[in-house]
Parts: structure tokens; sequence; C-alpha cells
């Protein structure tokens, strides 16, 4: 019984441990995302002025799909 509860006691601090780890590294991503945030901010109006709008049109074709092949059964 006494091997049983020690094995609850370390699972229970591995996965403490493991979901402290997994906090603290989604913290960092957090803020790593804020700071890439508020430096793509500044960006589009350079890329919004040397973008050009296409005005043509797409062109359709005027052939028509094969039909679906049919089973001989």
């Amino acid at each position: 019984m006494t091997d049983i509860s020690q094995m609850i006691r370390w699972n229970t601090g591995f996965v403490r441990g493991l979901a402290q780890s997994v906090l603290e590294r989604a913290k960092v991503i957090r803020s790593g995302l804020v700071q890439y945030a508020a430096s793509q901010e500044a960006a589009p109006s350079k890329t919004q002025k040397t973008k050009r709008k296409t005005t043509a049109k797409k062109k359709t074709t005027k052939t028509r799909a094969k039909p679906a092949r049919r089973r001989r059964g």
C-alpha cells in the first residue's frame, strides 16, 4: 500500500511540475506575441502603398468538364 501512495505522490508532483512549466512557457510565448503584434501594426502602412489592385477579370474556359467514368457492373 505504501508503494501505491508513493507512486501517487510522485505522479502528483510530476504533473504539477509539468503544468507549471507549460504555464511559464505560455507566458513567454504570449509576451513574445504581444511584441510581435505591436511591431506588425506599423508595417501595413508601407505595404498598402506598394500593393497594386488588379482589375483584370478571370477568364472562364469554354470547354466542359469530362463526365465521371462509369463502372461496368
